[in-house]
């Protein structure tokens, strides 16, 4: 397979975003800052983290109500995407006590 390359993070970002929302998550290596790294720890993640944790792909109606939504609903479902990548008894995620009682996934 022959790696994508972008010339800054704006195209980077909808190209992820276009083939996240297909099923086939991919890391993209720009930050919004600008910078371009070389590993999984540089960039910016799916929504859903499903390019670092393959198991945590939601399912394609979430995936595009993603898409589709406005950035407050964006946000409360990034939101929702990091409380299931931890223990909610260890770690809080500030922001997210309007989740509670929700699914997630």
């Amino acid at each position: 397979m022959i790696k994508p390359t972008f010339p800054n993070y704006h195209e980077a970002a909808e190209y992820q975003l276009r083939e996240w929302a297909e099923g086939r998550p991919w890391h993209n290596p720009w930050s919004p800052d600008g910078e371009c790294g070389t590993s999984r720890r540089d960039g910016e993640c799916c929504p859903d983290f499903s390019c670092c944790v393959p198991a945590g792909l939601w399912h394609r109606e979430r995936r595009y109500a993603f898409v589709a939504a406005s950035g407050a609903e964006r946000s409360r479902m990034l939101m929702g995407a990091l409380v299931n990548l931890t223990d909610p008894d260890k770690v809080y995620v500030s922001g997210s006590d309007g989740l509670k009682g929700q699914t997630n996934d």
